[in-house]
């Protein structure tokens, strides 16, 4: 030993050193499976709410649809052409796609179990009054195609009659 010197440690001192190499590879790879697990939370969190949006804008156009039916005058053994131009179907509404894909006729008022029948059977057996009629709504993006059924029927009175003072039918 050199008077006046201090020997020189080639011993490390690990209370007063860093991080070992394969610490922070421990801690890096333990960030990517958080940062992975929290991204793949977000996503289908997003595709989730797409997915909802795009159920609720077509409820949204199926309500629509109830009242352009409601205002529209009822015409006897309507064809599924004459309803689409009626309708100015086919037609595209915020990324979705609207068609009528089928109308069916009630065949007999006094049956005791409902019958539909097509356009055809209405013309010979008479219209009695009510029409079911099927709506297509293909969401955007391809998810989905919803088929919602209207029954819409002939409001007009076929045998006047006063049944209340004042009001008729």
């Amino acid at each position: 030993m050199i008077w006046g010197r201090t020997p020189i440690s080639t011993h490390r001192n690990f209370s007063q050193g860093g991080f070992s190499l394969l610490e922070v590879l421990t801690a890096l790879l333990l960030l990517i499976v958080v940062m992975t697990a929290l991204s793949a939370v977000v996503m289908a969190v997003l595709a989730s709410a797409s997915t909802h949006r795009d159920v609720v804008t077509s409820g949204v156009q199926s309500m629509d649809i109830a009242e352009q039916l409601d205002r529209s005058p009822y015409v006897a053994c309507q064809t599924i052409a004459q309803m689409r131009t009626a309708m100015g179907f086919p037609k595209m509404a915020e990324g979705s796609t609207l068609d009528v894909s089928n109308v069916d006729y009630l065949k007999s008022r006094t049956a005791a179990k409902s019958e539909w029948v097509n356009q055809g059977t209405c013309v010979g057996a008479g219209d009695q009054g009510l029409q079911r009629i099927e709506v297509s709504v293909t969401r955007p993006r391809g998810r989905g195609i919803e088929k919602l059924l209207f029954v819409v029927r002939d409001d007009t009175c076929r045998n006047v009659t006063t049944t209340v003072s004042g009001q008729e039918c």
